[in-house]
């Protein structure tokens, strides 16, 4: 069984906006924060919220201090002068969308239109809208509907921004055959017309639908109902455990799409049950596979093995010597250091893949011990090679061991509101330099600028990589209170970041083999920071695909820098 995911699917700009705007002002924890209704339709979230200590008022009354929100939908302008009034902080989240619908409706009454708001009456944003028409908003829902409006002289027609194009361009047409002045505009948002417009695409492809988002979401309804017209079996979900194997007899091909108020994280969870489902479906072979890689993901081996990519890397440009107890000592020092990661990030880890989540929570001894061997062993190899390979070695260990002080302790999938914790970055990325190119360095008699550059590139490759997985998490990162780089840049600034991050990494590698610093043949580093430009280019078609897939599809590609590696090291011996 294949899994086909929307490209489209998650979050749109509005809701994004608005999930953001309530976050950070959660995280600074300054004020009490308050939302002005449910933030989203999405039960799920809206509680998680409740456990950082953001509160769904539906009345402003009682409301005299703290920050309330104005949710994506808008509110009615009446609405919004008692909220300023009543002496809270307004922080507006109000869709950029729906306010030029507003906008839209505010100006024609002006000139003596009727507006006729396409929509489902008594929903958020349709009443926010008819608060814009001075008493005089029509909400109909149906072609049928027209023919029971009123006698009248000046027509605006517009759409709540989630409805279906087909149906309200039906609407439009009916309406413009009975009236004479009669002026329309497509107010669907283009997130909800690349939705509808995948699902139609998505439907004549697969052999059923599965459409992820709260039941009580107007424009995920909206893609079920689509789906179902098509003809193709449809189930919507609003988590991973209302999904049944039943659900996909005789299925090859399975679609996933959601709503605007669908976070990613509840859509990862949902294709991670589906691969799980296509595991017990499958036959043996690939089901031995997909358990293999969900062993080295979630222990670290798939890390340790990759990361000798980058020190036979090392070696190679360097020429220098791998002995057996150098490959040993760094392999186990990245081994200890991800499975430390691990272990200390079990809230995030659980909240994106509750599968891998639970095996290290269920393997947290075990783990734990692994990791303290590794570290000692990797220290005791290390000292094989030197008094200064065993100095620099512990000093990779310490600086590996400070980015994660403070994460140990958090229980599997629950959340501690409020709690700001720190992602090791740069202090990881200085550890793995260390220890992938510096102990290199002190088993060695050459010169030191090589393996200093060599350095700069795993430091580099390092950051990059943390980043980029950094960038997939930013919306749980966020409400777990997880302050990543990615997560304080934003999507736009640290994509930004790590484009100039791959040209740095690029120049460098170039330069040192033009300067003869590495040897003539030195381009060897130059398709990882052209991997990791796809890599981001993609980041969307590949960013609900399941944790493990994710994780291996990044680390992939140091992988063959070793089998590269170790080739050319044999022949060039």
């Amino acid at each position: 069984m294949k899994v086909k995911v929307a490209k489209t699917s998650g979050f749109c700009m509005g809701v994004q906006r608005a999930m953001n705007k309530v976050l950070d002002a959660a995280n600074r924890g300054q004020d009490a924060v308050y939302t002005y209704g449910p933030l989203i339709h999405n039960p799920q979230t809206v509680e998680l919220l409740k456990q950082k200590e953001v509160t769904v008022v539906e009345d402003i009354k009682d409301l005299h201090s703290g920050t309330l929100l104005i949710r994506a939908h808008g509110i009615p302008p009446q609405l919004r002068e008692k909220i300023k009034e009543s002496g809270v902080k307004v922080c507006d989240a109000t869709c950029p969308r729906v306010g030029s619908v507003q906008s839209t409706i505010k100006k024609h009454v002006k000139k003596g239109y009727t507006p006729i708001i396409v929509g489902d009456a008594g929903h958020p944003e349709i009443v926010g809208l008819v608060g814009y028409s001075d008493g005089r908003g029509l909400v109909i829902n149906s072609v049928e509907e027209v023919d029971d409006l009123p006698t009248m002289e000046k027509v605006l027609v517009v759409a709540q921004t989630t409805q279906d194009e087909e149906k309200y361009s039906r609407i439009v047409a009916r309406i413009k055959s009975l009236y004479r002045d009669v002026i329309s505009f497509d107010t669907i948002c283009e997130s909800t017309h690349l939705r509808q417009e995948e699902v139609r695409r998505m439907a004549g492809k697969v052999d059923a639908v599965i459409v992820v988002g709260g039941k009580n979401s107007g424009n995920t309804r909206r893609l079920a109902e689509i789906s179902k017209e098509y003809g193709v079996p449809t189930h919507h979900v609003e988590s991973e455990e209302e999904l049944s194997p039943e659900f996909f007899t005789g299925a090859e091909v399975v679609g996933v799409t959601a709503g605007a108020s669908t976070p990613d994280w509840t859509i990862r969870r949902v294709v991670e049950k589906l691969h799980h489902i296509r595991g017990r479906k499958n036959h043996y072979f690939p089901g031995v596979l997909a358990k293999l890689l969900h062993l080295a993901c979630s222990s670290g081996l798939l890390t340790a093995l990759s990361a000798l990519g980058l020190l036979m890397a090392t070696v190679v440009l360097t020429e220098g010597r791998a002995s057996p107890f150098l490959i040993a000592a760094c392999a186990l020092f990245v081994f200890s250091q991800q499975t430390v990661h691990n272990l200390s990030d079990a809230e995030r880890i659980y909240f994106s893949s509750p599968v891998k989540g639970k095996f290290i929570a269920s393997n947290r001894t075990l783990l734990a011990a692994l990791a303290g061997a590794a570290c000692l062993a990797a220290l005791l190899l290390s000292l094989r090679l030197g008094i200064v390979s065993l100095i620099t070695m512990s000093s990779a260990f310490a600086l590996g061991i400070t980015s994660h002080l403070g994460g140990f302790g958090g229980e599997a999938g629950k959340m501690r509101p409020g709690r700001w914790s720190r992602e090791g970055g740069i202090t990881t990325s200085l550890a793995w330099a260390l220890a992938l190119a510096g102990t290199p360095a002190a088993a060695s008699n050459s010169t030191l600028l090589p393996f200093l550059i060599a350095g700069v590139c795993i430091f580099l490759i390092s950051f990059l990589r943390l980043n980029f997985f950094a960038l997939r998490h930013i919306q749980a990162d966020k409400m777990l209170g997880r302050m990543t780089l990615a997560a304080r840049l934003g999507e736009k600034k640290t994509v930004t970041l790590i484009y100039r991050l791959i040209i740095v990494l690029a120049a460098i590698t170039a330069g040192a083999s033009v300067a003869r610093i590495f040897p003539a043949w030195g381009y060897f580093f130059a398709p990882l920071p052209l991997y990791f430009f796809i890599l981001t280019v993609k980041r969307r078609a590949n960013a609900l695909y399941s944790e493990n897939n994710f994780f291996a599809s990044v680390d992939a590609f140091m992988l063959l820098y070793l089998t590269v590696a170790l080739i050319w090291y044999n022949v060039a011996s």
